[in-house]
């Protein structure tokens, strides 16, 4: 499961970063029927989708998130005398409704209005501590200019019974008359320490011991992300997880399962043994080009050992023709059979 999902704070007490957003969202809830409809605008991966998962822990505890199902819906809309029918996949629970502005398509205005006319509908058929439900709008600047006007008188009629929740990346596409009914929260992309800071605790969170060694890693992601959290922490997961598949000790592999075999029976037999131990390294994570530095570092240490110091040039020099067919497109695996052929010619002189 990606980290953006699985490591995602469940409440308000567990975001980090932003404090005073924060606060400002848990003031609100608590006033419940004095909460206003909310607008939250800021850059992509500023933490918006989080604080909204927060907001609803805040309001009608785990139970909102838990229920949360996507499902497909079907309504019909007029256009004169012709009646057509539409589907689009929600996001929903018993106390929220999720929906995309940028895929509800040119009937922006006439599905918008459908939908929070039956969340309202179902609130007064709902037995519940908080007297509304939420109606989260994604993209809501992507809303068309009727839709907004739309919406606008929506909220007058159901106000009561659905508090709106907006998101944008900027105020720009919201019309003022929506603006002026809404409070406005920026959520700002996280500065590189806030970046490195989420980094830490989500690594921390997936079993990461050894975070030490990772600063200039999480450092270069933070720099890279520009204030986009959700860019960090997938460039991070892909960066540890593709580090855990990894053997712990590459060079302690090469050495037990290839060099020292050769090593102790140096015969081509023996060197072509090797073909299934290759290719499951070169099946994992590692290049042929790391995996061949390994051998050249393995094999001139197991010459000197064996007191054959004479014989590491002509080792090094096996290797670069090795790396030379490589880097020629040639098969890496035929490469790395011949590097381990060679290594066993020159044991066995």
């Amino acid at each position: 499961m990606l980290w953006t999902l699985q490591h995602q704070p469940p409440t308000l007490d567990a975001c980090t970063i932003h404090p005073k957003q924060t606060a400002l969202l848990k003031a609100l809830a608590s006033s419940m029927e004095g909460m206003p409809h909310l607008l939250l605008y800021g850059g992509m991966g500023g933490g918006k989708s989080t604080r909204i998962r927060g907001l609803l822990h805040e309001l009608y505890g785990p139970k909102a998130w838990a229920k949360r199902i996507c499902t497909t819906k079907t309504f019909d809309t007029r256009s004169g005398q012709t009646i057509k029918s539409h589907t689009m996949d929600v996001y929903l629970s018993p106390y929220h409704l999720e929906l995309d502005a940028g895929a509800l398509g040119a009937k922006d205005r006439v599905v918008v209005q459908h939908f929070i006319k039956t969340k309202a509908e179902d609130m007064e058929r709902m037995v519940c501590a908080v007297p509304f439900v939420l109606v989260v709008i994604e993209q809501a600047n992507r809303l068309s200019m009727g839709a907004q006007q739309g919406l606008r008188r929506t909220m007058e009629v159901y106000g009561t019974k659905c508090k709106l929740v907006l998101c944008a990346s900027s105020v720009d596409g919201i019309i003022p008359a929506l603006r002026s009914r809404v409070a406005a929260i920026r959520m700002p992309l996280a500065t590189t320490e806030e970046t490195v800071q989420v980094l830490n605790e989500t690594a921390a969170a997936w079993g990461e011991e050894d975070l030490a060694s990772l600063k200039s890693t999480f450092f270069k992601i933070a720099v890279d992300a520009r204030g986009n959290l959700k860019k960090a922490i997938l460039a991070a997961q892909s960066v540890l997880v593709l580090e855990k598949a990894k053997p712990q000790s590459l060079s302690k592999l090469v050495k037990t399962s290839i060099m020292d075999m050769v090593a102790l029976r140096p015969s081509p037999s023996t060197a072509l043994g090797m073909r299934q131990t290759l290719a499951s390294l070169l099946g994992s994570v590692i290049s042929p080009s790391e995996l061949l530095a390994t051998m050249m570092d393995v094999g001139a240490k197991t010459l000197e050992r064996k007191k054959r110091n004479h014989l590491v040039p002509y080792w090094i020099e096996a290797v670069g023709e090795a790396d030379l067919a490589i880097k020629r497109s040639a098969s890496p695996l035929a490469a790395l059979e011949y590097a381990v052929l060679a290594f066993g010619a020159l044991l066995s002189k």
